[in-house]
């Protein structure tokens, strides 16, 4: 007996089909190969895709590459445009572990200057450039901080293991730990980065050219193209805090009452502190930003001017501050510049106060004013702590107007003489107090109006007087009341006098006072006690014979 093959029961069953059965066999074979097809092709995709992805590390490695992202890269690294429009397009995460390691790369070049870490560098340099790198002095004796980049894509490689890019304004410091001084320069670098061992390393690194360069040393700075002389506006103002930053309704309603107070008191607008602590660059909180915006809507319904003091609360100056400061100032200029009602930015409030060389201030303001006046027609000043800050040609031709914060005993002087130079000059006194000192000489409402006398009598072209409720300090313009304080009064007529001798206002001397009286009278009844008792005794004597009658 032959054996039946498959295929020759496959045509028996055909031929005694009949034909309806046929055409439902026909449609069966035709699904089955349409999802044999469908299958394979998703199989080749994956594929495809996992082989793109492999290329680049596995899972683990992407990982690892995540963490090594400074918090701060956001604020470090703009990416312009690609140039780069071909064959394979950039994706978003390798984007983000390409900029990382250019980050990375910079600062193991810092690090290799400041401590001769060569482990750094080996990890994010490849093959000769490893050499050039390490060939820099070890020592200590130079400092190198990247505070911006501006990248552009050129080239990106079909296997994503190469990039080229170019560094179109990194924003450097190299400084001279020696000398002191601090060389501010916008350089342009072209870069290629390969992928090895799932990390994404620097191969070359070539300077092209510098844009600017300026030189700081002993707190003044040279090369900076000055801003020119102009005669801008120059606001009379008040100090006006926000409390409730993350509520914008309710920054929105305390303004439209207390900036209608600030105007009927004369005055052109407010100093607005803008806290660090609250306005971070790129992390900063959206609740943050409507709430500035909605002041600024009030104030300029109310047709007021508003002094932006940005950095406000800034105490270290040294290099660690730039970046943060320099991305914090951007973000600012990014959501509100435009508005209509701002009228003027003060940079680094009070830097006399805060740690620091003059370098190290020299430096901060050469960033953020060379930043400033790139990205808005906005007057811009800093509030120099010290005379010779503010009349210093190398720093006083980085802002609009020269402001000037003078020290509590020139302004108990009651005289202030301004600064001499070619700018408009304002006063900055928001930390006039109405109270406080010590209990032996303590202050009172007419010290705050004496100085603020002598503040809005100046021929200063603007300044910043007290603030329009207290704070921390009683500072405030207006009594918790809503009552004018006597240093209101003078922003329309400066004619108070000198206050009394702090000593007559003293509670503790008053006590003494009393004390000694009390003892001197207490002395004078024991004395005359022995003279008068018996005549005391005759007093009442009379008096109850005349009260019997």
């Amino acid at each position: 007996m032959s054996r039946r093959t498959p295929w020759a029961s496959a045509r028996e069953a055909w031929s005694a089909s009949t034909d309806r059965q046929r055409a439902k066999l026909v449609v069966a074979l035709g699904l089955l190969l349409a999802l044999v097809l469908l299958v394979t092709s998703v199989v080749a995709v994956g594929a495809r895709l996992l082989g793109r992805e492999g290329s680049q590390g596995d899972a683990a490695t992407v990982l690892r590459t995540v963490d090594l992202v400074p918090e701060d890269a956001p604020d470090l690294v703009e990416w312009t445009r690609d140039a780069w429009r071909r064959e394979r397009v950039m994706e978003p995460d390798t984007r983000v572990a390409v900029a990382a390691a250019y980050l990375r790369a910079w600062s193991a070049m810092a690090r290799w200057q400041a401590s001769g870490d060569l482990a750094a560098v080996e990890d994010t340099f490849s093959g000769p450039l490893v050499d050039t790198v390490t060939a820099a002095p070890a020592d200590g004796s130079a400092t190198l901080r990247d505070l911006h980049h501006r990248l552009t894509l050129d080239f990106y490689a079909l296997d994503g293991a190469t990039v080229a890019l170019r560094d179109r304004a990194a924003l450097t410091v190299r400084g001279d730990e020696v000398g002191g001084g601090y060389v501010v320069g916008t350089e342009r670098y072209a870069a290629v980065l390969v992928l090895e061992d799932g990390y994404w390393r620097v191969a070359q690194l070539r300077r092209e050219r510098d844009e600017r360069e300026a030189v700081v040393l002993d707190g003044a700075a040279s090369g900076v193209a000055p801003v020119p002389a102009s005669d801008p506006d120059v606001p009379r103002t008040t100090r006006y805090e926000v409390l409730a930053w993350e509520e914008p309704d309710v920054v929105r309603e305390d303004a439209r009452s207390d900036l209608a107070r600030v105007r009927d008191l004369g005055l052109d607008g407010v100093s607005v502190p803008l806290p660090l602590e609250v306005f971070t660059g790129s992390a900063t909180a959206p609740e943050a930003e409507e709430s500035l915006r909605a002041l600024l809507d009030v104030a300029r319904r109310l047709d007021l001017t508003v002094d932006l003091v940005a950095l406000s609360g800034l105490t270290d100056l040294g290099p660690s501050s730039w970046s943060p400061a320099r991305a914090t100032l951007a973000r600012l200029l990014d959501v509100v510049d435009d508005h209509p009602a701002v009228g003027l930015w003060t940079l680094a409030s009070a830097p006399a106060d805060a740690s620091g060389t003059p370098s190290h201030r020299a430096v901060l303001a050469t960033v953020l004013t060379t930043l400033a006046t790139e990205r808005t027609d906005v007057p811009v000043t800093i509030a120099w702590g010290t005379a010779a800050e503010a009349t210093d040609p190398g720093l006083t031709g980085l802002v609009d107007v020269v402001t000037w914060a003078p020290s509590p005993a020139e302004l108990a002087d009651g005289s202030l003489d301004l600064p001499a130079t070619d700018r408009p000059a304002r006063v900055w006194a928001p930390d006039v107090t109405a109270a406080g000192g010590s209990r032996l000489l303590p202050r009172g409402e007419d010290d705050q109006a004496w100085e603020a006398a002598a503040v809005v009598a100046s021929g200063a072209d603007g300044f910043v007087l007290g603030s329009l409720y207290d704070g921390a300090a009683p500072t405030s313009l207006l009594r918790i009341d809503g009552s004018e304080r006597p240093a209101a009064e003078q922003l329309d007529d400066p004619t108070a006098g000198p206050p009394g001798p702090a000593w007559l206002r003293s509670p503790l001397l008053k006590l003494l006072v009393v004390v000694v009286l009390g003892l001197v009278l207490l002395g004078a009844w024991r004395r005359l006690r022995p003279v008068l008792a018996p005549w005391w005794r005759g007093v009442l004597q009379r008096v109850r014979r005349s009260v019997r009658r």
